[in-house]
């Protein structure tokens, strides 16, 4: 019915990383150590032979996206991921999104600075609420991403959330945490992609 994807490792942050895990099969690629004070919950890090399949595999979702409809997805990015490629999230969501107009997409600001290991709280995300309230809004709403875009545009104009899906007539397909989603969506970002002439405005 659908996916989410937190952080999914499609390519490294680094391409030099992501030519040694192809071409060399040292024993081990670590993430780096956890904060002072701050529990691992997670992994560590993987063997780099486990690395490069995956590696080839995120290749190959990349590639399929491109020309085979998919479940939609909700894509979740963080800038501040030292571990994987925050760009091919976005692409991944472009290509699935033309054949699944239900996916969604969301990058969190370098200045949250979430990391790779985003799950829980003690994994080094003290805004594990905010997470899960996204995920719940993919979850219980109906909407699409160009419906989104419809409710950032009305919100950039000075309308609330309420009054936008009351005009737009969707209020009965949005989850009731929304609100939280919109609140945290880069709603300026998201119009001037809809609309490249105001960018040279």
């Amino acid at each position: 019915a659908g996916c989410l994807l937190f952080a999914p490792y499609l390519s490294s942050s680094s391409r030099v990383l992501d030519l040694f895990v192809r071409k060399l099969t040292p024993d081990y690629c670590d993430w780096g150590a956890p904060r002072p004070g701050q529990a691992r919950y997670g992994y560590d890090g993987f063997a780099v032979e486990a690395l490069k399949t995956v590696l080839l595999m995120g290749g190959d979702v990349l590639n399929r996206a491109k020309r085979e409809a998919s479940a939609p997805m909700f894509i979740v990015s963080s800038e501040s991921d030292r571990a994987v490629g925050h760009r091919e999230h976005r692409t991944l969501f472009e290509s699935v999104s033309r054949f699944a107009p239900r996916s969604w997409y969301h990058i969190f600001g370098r200045v949250l600075d979430i990391p790779h290991t985003m799950m829980t709280h003690g994994e080094g995300n003290p805004h594990e609420s905010m997470l899960i309230a996204m995920a719940k809004a993919y979850i219980d709403s109906k909407l699409t991403w160009d419906e989104i875009g419809d409710i950032a545009e009305r919100m950039t104009r000075g309308e609330t959330f309420d009054a936008a899906v009351r005009t737009l007539n969707i209020g009965d397909r949005a989850a009731a945490e929304m609100p939280i989603f919109m609140t945290l969506l880069d709603k300026r970002s998201l119009v001037m992609q809809r609309h490249p002439a105001l960018r040279r405005a």
